[in-house]
């Protein structure tokens, strides 16, 4: 192999490491740590947040789905949003490299990063300071791969009949548009 094939393969294969690890991160973040629950204060009681609850709690109820696939990565995350705040899902994350084979990049066997379930509260709320909806989740995990209690706030752009669109923004630009697979209203 050239000095210039095996610095392209380099370039490639560490692109594809670092996103592996950044999607893998979201995953995780998804469900970051922070220092208190969902409880409401001070902007839970503000129109914004009364306003945003009427329009959209019902929507996000239910079950939704998000599956992700790449040749290196497999996300999918599936999260039950029900009555009284409560919420469960399940979090699934495989990655694999690539091994030369006759001068070949093949994919190897999946690994297992993260099979997990949780359980919780949600809760909707318009933040005044940042101008942005979010779901703050309160998750409690069942073994502990991801963290045994932790707090998260994905930004909250939308939700219908058959999307749910949030997004990490710490971790990710994108949005992440879950699909509806099940409606429990």
């Amino acid at each position: 192999m050239h000095t210039k094939e095996m610095k392209k393969l380099f370039n490639a294969r560490m692109f594809a490491l670092v996103k592996s690890g950044m999607i893998t991160c979201m995953a995780l973040m998804t469900l970051a740590s922070c220092s208190h629950g969902p409880e409401l204060t001070g902007d839970s009681a503000s129109q914004e947040t009364k306003e945003l609850r009427e329009k959209y709690a019902e929507k996000v109820k239910g079950s939704w789905e998000y599956i992700e696939q790449t040749d290196k990565i497999y996300i999918k995350l599936n999260y039950t949003f029900a009555d009284k705040d409560e919420f469960e899902g399940h979090v699934l994350v495989k990655m694999r490299d690539s091994a030369m084979v006759e001068e070949e990049p093949e994919p190897t066997n999946w690994n297992t990063s993260i099979d997990e379930d949780v359980t919780g509260r949600w809760v909707l709320k318009h933040m005044s300071s940042e101008e942005r909806n979010v779901i703050i989740l309160d998750v409690f995990s069942g073994n502990g791969m991801i963290g045994n209690a932790v707090c998260s706030y994905l930004d909250f752009y939308d939700a219908n009949d058959s999307i749910l669109e949030i997004q990490a923004p710490a971790l990710i630009a994108d949005v992440i548009k879950m699909r509806r697979i099940a409606n429990n209203n």
